[in-house]
């Protein structure tokens, strides 16, 4: 008895047996021939997406739907900097007043307006630091469900698709994932 590789999923199996125990898969027959993603009509596109990120797991069809919330968070987040900036830029300004110009200030106005803006720029960057948090958990469950869509697309309906990204970084995590240690 020898063991040849079975033409559908590629493990080994028996050469007396006419279906793959582990796929069954006939052993005779041509294996499927898979499409790939890219050559499919938008249309075909949006049913499998809705098939699975709204019918089969609608908690990934939220994460759909925060895709436009990552862009907020990213002008948000630019936002809190420019502010950060802006209140330097007056306590600067009102300290060089009252040092080199004479500009007649009270002391315990001016301290109290530094100790303001010095409790605005903690909070903005509370506001920085928790929203950099949770911009990088999005992406991260994002990723995630892009690798179980791929799992699908290829098990499922045996169609490639390989996904593109913005950043190495990214493409490095989605290639390293491994979506039998993912909780999401």
């Amino acid at each position: 008895m020898a063991l040849i590789t079975c033409p559908h999923c590629g493990k080994q199996i028996s050469d007396k047996s006419s279906v793959c125990v582990h796929c069954g898969g006939r052993i005779g027959a041509e294996p499927p021939q898979l499409k790939k993603y890219t050559s499919l009509t938008n249309e075909e596109k949006y049913q499998l997406e809705d098939e699975f990120y709204y019918k089969l797991h609608p908690k990934y069809g939220k994460m759909i739907g925060r895709r436009a919330s990552i862009k907020y968070l990213k002008s948000k987040s630019s936002l809190a900097i420019l502010f950060v900036w802006v209140v330097w830029a007056i306590t600067f300004a009102a300290r060089y007043l009252k040092d080199f110009i004479e500009f007649p200030l009270n002391n315990v106005l001016f301290l109290l307006a530094i100790a303001v803006s010095f409790i605005i720029l903690i909070a903005v960057f509370i506001a920085i630091i928790a929203s950099s948090i949770m911009l990088y958990k999005t992406h991260n469950r994002l990723i995630i469900a892009i690798k179980r869509f791929q799992k699908w697309l290829r098990d499922e309906k045996q169609i490639i698709y390989e996904p593109s990204f913005k950043s190495r970084r990214f493409r490095k995590y989605f290639d390293e994932l491994n979506l039998k240690l993912t909780d999401y």
